[in-house]
């Protein structure tokens, strides 16, 4: 799960918590903090955020925590939407859905 700019993964917790007491939430979930958000460190040149590179970090993220479990469900909103919907296009085989 990736958040929105101006947010922190922590957003995600709220909605987690539901999800899994209704019951829906069987799977193993995990929410990053994109660049300069959070706990992640923030990069000084403007280049460290162009689309490339945070969907880039998807793909990190999903080669670290997921390899092994085959394609994961990505979801992403607003600008962590863009990062996931991008990270699907560079490793279809990653992403069982967007």
């Amino acid at each position: 799960m990736v958040h929105a700019t101006s947010f922190c993964a922590e957003v995600w917790k709220p909605a987690w918590d539901v999800a899994r007491a209704a019951g829906l939430a069987s799977q193993r979930a995990l929410a990053v903090d994109q660049r300069g958000h959070g706990r992640s460190s923030a990069p000084a040149e403007p280049s460290a955020y162009a689309w490339t590179r945070l969907a880039g970090d998807v793909v990190s993220v999903l080669e670290a925590e997921f390899a092994s479990e085959g394609p994961a469900l990505l979801i992403g909103h607003s600008s962590g939407g863009t990062a996931v919907l991008a990270a699907a296009a560079m490793r279809p085989e990653m992403a069982a859905a967007v």
